[in-house]
């Protein structure tokens, strides 16, 4: 699958990867307007894109189907 990458500094780029599944092995649903604590990020979905923010660095990037925009 094709990915888009962001790294706590800011560092951004595309790559290959496998992304993973839910924890019962399906695929995870997100739901609209609920943050989510992962890892040290902020995920938190929306009807316009998904914002992805390190919490310690606050980097991290907006997914949408316009394109990616790292910040």
């Amino acid at each position: 699958m094709n990915i888009a990458r962001v790294d706590a500094d800011g560092s951004f780029e595309w790559g290959l990867a496998n992304i993973g599944s839910g924890p019962d092995g399906g695929p995870l649903m997100l739901q609209y307007d609920q943050p989510y604590q992962i890892k040290g990020w902020t995920v938190a979905p929306s009807s316009d894109g998904t914002r992805y923010t390190n919490d310690a660095t606050g980097h991290g990037m907006f997914v949408s189907i316009d394109g990616v925009d790292p910040f």
